[in-house]
């Protein structure tokens, strides 16, 4: 009889360790596949007084948290202001931008400025976001320290320089 008990304890304690080894397994695998997923979606969001970039996750927004001010999309290059997903998508109002530093020329933005869209109410992005969103599609980052400049041809043929950490937003016009 007490052999019969110690086979039962022991069949019992073996099934008990396989679901704790699959519990392991799954949300190890979850973990790991968020971890490794999570940068790779090609999704950031930029809050309200910052400037850096975090890749999207599900974030919660509460009262005292920083609220999202632009989303940008790597993969379709569409640069969304807060909560205008429903607006319709606009190039932005410039032919050309290269970015220049301490007055050398350094890099040409043209297929980027092509290619991005903007997605707002009318807010238009600073030339610190949009050369962030470039950042991210190019990986080529600037030091603080640098004078980098950026200098573009509006639609109506103007050039336009800005500093590329200049917070306000571009014009239209």
């Amino acid at each position: 009889m007490v052999a019969f008990e110690l086979q039962i304890f022991a069949l019992r304690t073996f099934i008990s360790l396989l679901n704790l080894m699959e519990n392991i397994w799954n949300y190890g695998r979850i973990f790991f596949q968020t971890m490794t997923n999570m940068p790779t979606t090609g999704n950031y969001v930029f809050f309200e007084g910052y400037t850096t970039a975090i890749p999207y996750v599900e974030l919660r927004q509460e009262d005292g948290l920083a609220k999202i001010s632009w989303k940008y999309d790597k993969h379709e290059k569409v640069l969304t202001y807060s909560n205008c997903e429903t607006f319709a998508k606009k190039h932005l109002p410039w032919l050309s931008a290269i970015i220049h530093c301490n007055d050398s020329h350094l890099c040409n933005l043209d297929d980027f400025v092509s290619s991005i869209q903007v997605q707002t109410n009318g807010q238009l992005p600073s030339p610190r976001m949009i050369v962030a969103c470039w950042s991210l599609d190019s990986n080529l980052y600037f030091e603080l320290h640098n004078n980098v400049k950026l200098t573009v041809i509006t639609d109506m043929g103007e050039e336009k320089e800005y500093s590329i950490w200049n917070d306000e937003p571009i014009s239209a016009d």
